[in-house]
């Protein structure tokens, strides 16, 4: 049997390697066993004593502050897993091992890529960077500590990936699916090229995540009462790192709305990219902590990224055709469309965040916040939350059945969707709501609003069918 093992830069990575191999052979004398690390690093001395041969792959870190130094890490990253391919194909192990260190990730990740089974070894409470990155790829992850595990989810849990992932699915069919087909009927041949539309989706989503990881890091002492499993900043990345997150993602946002806004001649959209940051800063700082304001916040901001499909599209034809744009009602039209999912979006959002706010009322007491769960209670709390469901609901059966231009009878697909789709989720939602008690139990709400919230954009292809008959 071929065991490679991969690691280094320092005995803590080593040393657990080592005695791994060590095992290994006293229980198999005719295992071979090799090492790959690096030439600058402690195991070049390490390995060599231990009488296991040593391959050499060159590969370091990232420096945190601005230097070239990281134009060659970026080189060495890419070519790195090239030369461990050739160190695979070499050796032919049957089995690859990694236990921490830079060097471990392209040889574990190429290993992988191969096919070839592979293992990490984590021997610290607190995975790497290497081990977290590599852990999704790998075929079994050894921890001498449970708490690690969860560690090891923590880079999704801080951008919120599925959130973002929602937030470009909004974006994608709120242009396909509603504003291309009111302009192909509208006869305008402008529509927005598809690096646009790509840039605009990089911008939200980049502020988006900004704002997630400047909430955990005003967070850290509430999400330690919260959510102690959960906690991201000052366990596995530092307070100053998560800073520097933030301000990296923002400005990517910001420089990738620049564009767009350049492209659509639109000062109202430049103007919404410079804003919203600093909403989503200010409320992570302090309005989160003031009776209703944070959960408007979050509110508007949510709403506000359909309405950016309207604007992109409404600034650029005014800059097309000026005056005459004025004979025809697409752009009216347009707004109209978007601010009923706008809505929604607002309305769903508010409600989710006073849910959020009951299940976090022991956290919110403890640092002084003046949520509606702690300055009304949970009973009250409750009451406006399902004020605001049913609401929802209203206004739903009175937009497919009392305003929408196609028909939404009984028998129609539309109608099927509407009760199906939405008006059943919600209903459940009030069900849950009130029997709710634990944690989990409001999460469960919390994660039958997201479903309907869904299920509410992917109602644009039912419009979008319709607007293109």
């Amino acid at each position: 049997m071929h065991i490679l093992f991969a690691g280094g830069g320092t005995a803590g990575h080593i040393n657990p390697a080592l005695a791994i191999a060590n095992t290994i052979k006293q229980n198999d004398s005719t295992a071979e066993i090799a090492y790959v690390g690096t030439q600058h690093g402690i195991e070049s001395k390490l390995v060599p004593a231990a009488g296991y041969p040593l391959y050499f792959v060159e590969i370091r870190g990232i420096r945190r502050s601005l230097s070239l130094a990281n134009l060659k890490t970026a080189y060495l990253t890419l070519t790195s897993p090239i030369k461990a391919k050739k160190i695979i194909r070499e050796f032919k192990p049957d089995l690859v091992v990694g236990t921490g260190g830079y060097v471990s990730w392209p040889v574990v990740k190429a290993a992988s890529q191969m096919g070839i089974p592979c293992a990490l070894h984590e021997s610290n409470a607190i995975p790497g960077v290497a081990v977290r990155m590599l852990a999704p790829a790998v075929d079994r992850v050894y921890l001498n500590f449970e708490e690690t595990g969860r560690s090891l989810k923590c880079p999704e849990k801080l951008l919120r990936v599925g959130n973002l992932g929602f937030l470009a699915i909004l974006l994608f069919v709120m242009e396909y699916w509603i504003a291309t087909p009111l302009l192909q009927r509208a006869l305008f041949s402008e529509q927005m090229p598809w690096w646009i539309l790509t840039l605009l989706i990089i911008s939200v989503v980049c502020i988006a995540a900004g704002g997630y990881v400047i909430n955990d890091y005003f967070d850290v002492k509430i999400d330690r009462i919260n959510r102690p499993d959960e906690l991201i900043v000052t366990r596995i990345i530092s307070r100053d790192a998560a800073m520097l997150m933030f301000q990296v993602l923002t400005a990517v946002g910001i420089v990738c709305g620049g564009v767009v806004s350049w492209w659509a001649h639109s000062w109202t959209l430049l103007f919404i990219y410079i804003v919203i940051p600093g909403l989503l800063w200010f409320y992570s700082a302090s309005y989160k902590r003031m009776f209703l304001v944070g959960n408007l916040v979050v509110a508007f901001a949510s709403a506000i990224v359909p309405l950016l499909v309207a604007i992109v599209h409404a600034d650029h034809l005014r800059h097309l055709y000026g005056e005459a744009l004025a004979y025809t009602p697409i752009v009216g039209e347009m707004y109209i469309w978007l601010s009923g999912f706008a809505v929604f979006a607002f309305l769903m959002t508010l409600a989710r965040e006073m849910i959020k706010d009951i299940e976090d009322v022991e956290g919110d007491r403890e640092m002084e916040c003046r949520t509606m769960a702690i300055v009304w209670g949970e009973k009250w709390t409750k009451i406006v939350v399902t004020a605001l469901v049913v609401g929802i609901m209203a206004l739903i059966a009175y937009i497919g059945w009392g305003v929408l231009p196609f028909p939404a009878a009984w028998n129609t697909f539309t109608c099927r969707y509407l009760v199906f789709g939405l008006m059943v989720p919600l209903a459940c939602v009030l069900v849950l709501l009130w029997f709710a008690k634990s944690t989990r139990e409001f999460r469960t709400v919390q994660q039958v609003l997201k479903f309907t919230m869904f299920m509410g954009v992917l109602f644009s292809y039912v419009i979008a069918t319709n607007l293109t008959v």
